[in-house]
């Protein structure tokens, strides 16, 4: 069995010793907090109650293992360059198992969650898409395409300040593909529930996150690539579904 790697954030150390997260085996062993996502066998979520906010304890076992590691490599990375991603402050591998602890953001929803309860006033569903867009164009434009960039990977702070989260399967490169790019404005596309949010609003939304530059034919082929790749995922999904598969849902 390989050596245990596990590394701690000073500042946090005596606070995850308290709390009995300052080893890995400690950290794959924990029993206490409240799982929040455990769809897939060998995977969850705990979040960890503290004083002031909470951490999140991710642990994998077995396949995916290397989504934790890399993950950690990634949200170092875009904190660094100024984007809303939760701060990792221990991390650990072993074999095939790997923990993640990180800060809780100061989020009360997701983006996904506040558009299914219903119409959104249009000033703020307006700032809102409009925040999302520069968080994207901003992540592709630091070579990162997310892969999983739902809605509900999208959590909203104070003043509906957007962040960021789930980014185990983001990849980094010098410049994101065109199809990366489309992968992402796809996947928030075919996540939004159409009751909410119309076509007019959607396309204000790619305009924004294209800029001035780009040329009304350009804008044009974009929609349409995106809109093909949305439906695939609807199809693909409601395909899952309908094979009882876990962790999938499709929103009207």
């Amino acid at each position: 069995m390989s050596r245990p790697e596990f590394k701690i954030d000073p500042a946090h150390a005596p606070e995850l010793g308290d709390l009995g997260l300052d080893r890995l085996e400690a950290c794959l062993d924990y029993d206490r907090g409240e799982v929040v996502k455990a769809e897939i066998p060998g995977r969850d979520v705990v979040r960890i109650d503290r004083d002031r906010g909470s951490y999140y304890l991710k642990r994998v076992r077995g396949k995916g293992w290397k989504d934790v590691p890399h993950e950690n490599a990634v949200l170092e990375r875009l904190r660094l360059s100024g984007l809303p991603v939760p701060e990792p402050v221990a991390f650990g591998s072993r074999g095939n198992e790997a923990a993640l602890v990180t800060v809780g953001l100061p989020t009360e929803n997701t983006l996904e969650q506040l558009l299914l309860r219903g119409e959104v006033p249009p000033e703020r569903l307006r700032n809102l898409l409009d925040s999302v867009a520069g968080l994207l164009r901003d992540l592709h434009g630091l070579g990162v395409n997310h892969r999983d960039f739902y809605a509900g990977h999208i959590h909203l702070g104070e003043a509906d300040r957007v962040y960021l989260v789930d980014l185990g399967r983001a990849e980094v490169r010098g410049r994101v593909p065109r199809r990366r790019v489309i992968k992402d404005l796809a996947a928030l596309n075919f996540s939004i529930p159409e009751r909410v949010v119309g076509p007019k609003a959607r396309l204000r939304f790619l305009l924004d996150y294209l800029g001035g530059s780009a040329s009304r034919n350009q804008i044009r082929r974009i929609a349409r690539q995106v809109d093909r790749k949305s439906q695939r995922m609807r199809r693909h999904s409601l395909h899952k579904l309908e094979r009882g598969e876990a962790n999938v849902h499709v929103n009207e």
